[in-house]
This record gives C-alpha cells, sequence and structure tokens, in this order.
C-alpha cells in the first residue's frame, strides 16, 4: 500500500514565534491557523505539504545542537525551482544554508543543498523542475508565487 501525500510534519519548537516568523520568511509558507501553542503552516488551499509548530520551551535544553546527518527526525525536504534565491532567504531569514552540489541521479543529476532552520530542523532543497529533477511530489503556489514542492522522504 503507498504512503500517498505527506498531509503534515509536526516540529516542536522552543520559540514558536521566531520559528514561525524563520519559515514564513525563508520559505514562504503562510500561517493557516494559529491556536495557543502551536501553528499550522503551509500554502493556502492545499491539503498538503502542511508544516505544524508546537510550543515545546522546555525541551531538549540540555541536549548539544543539531548536526548534519543525526539520526533522528529532524530532516524535512521541499523543492526549490531557485536554489540560490532559496539559499539566500533561508540566509536572510537568519538559517545556515549549506554548499550546493550537484551528483547523478541515474541518467541525469540532481542539484540540491541543505539548510539549518530554526529549532534545528535541517531542510534538504532539491532543484525541482527544468534541469532538477522531480520525485513523487504536490506542487502548490505560494503567496509570493514561489512554487512550494513537498516529497515524501
Amino acid at each position: 500500500m503507498p504512503l500517498g501525500a505527506v498531509v503534515e510534519a509536526v516540529a516542536g519548537c522552543r520559540d514558536l514565534d521566531a520559528s514561525i516568523a524563520f519559515h514564513t520568511r525563508a520559505l514562504d509558507l503562510e500561517v493557516l491557523r494559529r491556536d495557543g501553542g502551536e501553528a499550522l503552516l503551509g500554502v493556502a488551499g492545499s491539503g498538503t505539504g502542511r508544516l505544524r509548530l508546537v510550543a515545546v520551551p522546555e525541551a531538549d535544553a540540555a541536549l548539544p545542537g543539531p548536526r548534519l546527518w543525526d539520526i533522528g527526525p529532524r530532516l524535512l525536504g521541499i523543492y526549490s525551482r531557485d536554489l540560490e534565491r532559496t539559499a539566500a532567504k533561508i540566509d536572510a531569514a537568519g538559517g545556515r544554508s549549506g554548499e550546493r552540489v550537484t551528483d547523478p541521479y541515474g541518467a541525469a543529476t540532481l542539484s540540491e543543498f541543505v539548510a539549518l532552520g530554526g529549532d534545528g530542523i535541517w531542510w534538504t532543497i532539491p532543484q525541482a523542475g527544468a534541469g532538477g529533477t522531480r520525485l513523487d511530489a504536490r506542487t502548490v503556489r505560494g503567496p509570493a508565487g514561489v512554487e512550494i514542492e513537498v516529497r515524501p522522504l
């Protein structure tokens, strides 16, 4: 049985307001709903590809900061049609974009980078569309005209 589309990912965050600010500025996600200690981000009109941020200010206070490829559910993915623009937006929003790499992917290539966002969430960001690879994903258009594709990882 196939898993189907990713409807929603849930991430705990120490600072809900800061995490909302990062994800709306860096990835053009919209706040679809905010109820007390949580917020649902995504693209209006799309039933998939949502990110629910839940405030857990005391969580992981004693743990070291995240490292790339840590074991655990800290890696989310989102496609970009313009890797340099996406990296610049992530950096301007207070995140940290990694080196852009291009690797063989079957008969084609896949260009991507990883970025560290708010609250220790790592993002893998492959190039979508012409010159990139489109995996089983759903495309939605964000408020700034940015096309966002969410894929199962």
